[in-house]
């Protein structure tokens, strides 16, 4: 699955920002990935192993072409070179779409560090950490490492409760789990418009800073 067939009604999370953005000077932005990282050393890896395999086929094919009972050299240069470079692509595009695969060679230390880069790289890009009061919060879905980031800027750290964030990691991921895509994102959003409306309200707001869509990051 990709971010763009992730949330079948992007509806629900977009209202809920509505919501929040009625009673809070927060900012929220919601992006899911498809992946978060390249992760091309066990692509690579799949290719190499391919590739070995169209190198035994190819010789393999090439001594069975010979009459019965008679034997043959090895096969040619160019027959050996061409099972490599179609066993290696093979082997790439294999990995790349199948990511049950992929992730068999993708250690869970390199997944955090892919996610959490990424979602800082989101943070940034679309601007949660720009905002006026400093009230911008990243929720960051990555499907390909099954990981959630939420990310608070200076101004929301400084009034909710040390955790914050886990917690609505946690909802997420317990929410995700269950198949509970579109609805366990708007209750977030919910939950931290609730948390923030008393601590940040809208009074000091001037104008809606970010969009309320979802982002969906497909990188391929």
């Amino acid at each position: 699955m990709n971010a763009n067939d992730f949330l079948a009604d992007k509806k629900p999370v977009e209202d809920a920002i509505a919501r929040l953005e009625q009673k809070s000077t927060a900012e929220v932005v919601c992006v899911v990935a498809t992946e978060s990282g390249r992760y091309d050393r066990a692509e690579s890896f799949f290719g190499v192993a391919l590739g070995l395999v169209g190198l035994a086929i190819a010789d393999g094919a090439w001594a069975s072409w010979g009459p019965p009972g008679s034997w043959t050299g090895p096969a040619p240069l160019v027959a050996q070179a061409a099972g490599v470079v179609v066993g290696f692509l093979a082997g790439l595009l294999l990995a790349s779409f199948v990511h049950p695969l992929r992730r068999l060679l993708v250690s869970a230390r390199e997944q955090e560090e892919e996610v959490r880069r990424a979602a800082w790289a989101a943070f940034s890009g679309s601007r949660v950490g720009s905002t006026a009061g400093r009230t911008g919060v990243l929720v960051y879905v990555s499907l390909f490492e099954h990981r959630v980031v939420v990310l608070l800027d200076s101004g929301v750290r400084a009034v909710v409760e040390e955790g914050f964030a886990q917690q609505l990691v946690d909802k997420a991921v317990a929410g995700l789990k269950a198949g509970r895509r579109a609805e366990v994102l708007a209750e977030l959003v919910d939950q931290v418009g609730e948390a923030l409306a008393a601590k940040l309200p809208p009074a000091a707001k001037t104008a809606n800073e970010l969009p309320n869509h979802v982002i969906a990051l497909h990188p391929r």
